[in-house]
């Protein structure tokens, strides 16, 4: 299987690459190298539109072992619940994040 290079892309120093704090059910938590995204998007019903954002971020695949939909993952000063994560089987993944998640004491082990 081809495998790209991507620590040019997740260089903290000279690349894209920022740190987020990945926390796990078990109250686990880490720091992995990710690219943040938050694209716009237009959802249209009818005439009407309304002007969405969909926060996400990318980051290797091999840094993600047991993460799972649910977890925590903290950027800048942000807390955001993930609730998607895609591998797209060439070494990256795709995580969909929640943006409007107000956690409490409860959620956060």
């Amino acid at each position: 299987m081809f495998e790209e290079n991507l620590s040019l892309f997740f260089d903290f120093e000279h690349g894209f690459a920022t740190l987020a704090l990945i926390k796990s059910g078990e109250g686990k938590g880490r720091n992995v190298l990710v690219i943040f995204e938050q694209p716009y998007k237009d959802v249209r019903f009818g005439k009407s539109k309304i002007a969405d954002s969909n926060p996400l971020f990318l980051c290797k695949t091999k840094d993600l072992v047991s993460i799972k939909e649910g977890d925590f993952c903290e950027h800048q000063e942000k807390i955001y619940q993930i609730i998607s994560i895609e591998d797209d089987g060439f070494g990256l993944t795709k995580v969909s994040l929640f943006e409007d998640f107000l956690p409490t004491d409860e959620d956060i082990p």
